[in-house]
């Protein structure tokens, strides 16, 4: 199981590391994809060394539309070896309790044979 997270971004200044950071912990593979930002999202994510081991940023990326920019972006997932995506916004920060249930949740759905729950 390879959990890789989908961050597409533009002008995301204020919230870009608290988003990363929050993600990096629970994450195998972090894809960020900037849609040309005039603001500094770009530079904040570049200065941040406490993520670049699972970190790939995508600068200058904008397509046709919404849609098609999402499939590309699952197509890099599936590229990275992926199995399963993590989709969250430059301004979405999810809480660790949450992040650890989703990871915890598919690492035992995935294994073989199953593991049993704890409940």
């Amino acid at each position: 199981m390879k959990l890789v997270s989908l961050t597409l971004v533009k002008d995301e200044e204020y919230w870009i590391w608290y988003v990363l950071t929050s993600l990096h912990p629970y994450v195998d593979r972090m894809l960020v994809f900037d849609n040309c930002s005039s603001d500094r999202t770009v530079d904040i994510i570049r200065s941040m060394d406490h993520i670049h081991d699972k970190l790939e940023l995508v600068e200058g990326f904008k397509g046709e539309s919404e849609d098609r920019m999402r499939e590309e972006t699952l197509d890099a997932a599936r590229a990275a070896g992926g199995t399963h995506v993590l989709i969250a916004d430059g301004d979405e920060v999810w809480p660790a309790d949450d992040l650890l249930f989703c990871r915890h949740l598919l690492e035992r759905v995935t294994a073989r044979p199953p593991q049993p729950w704890p409940w």
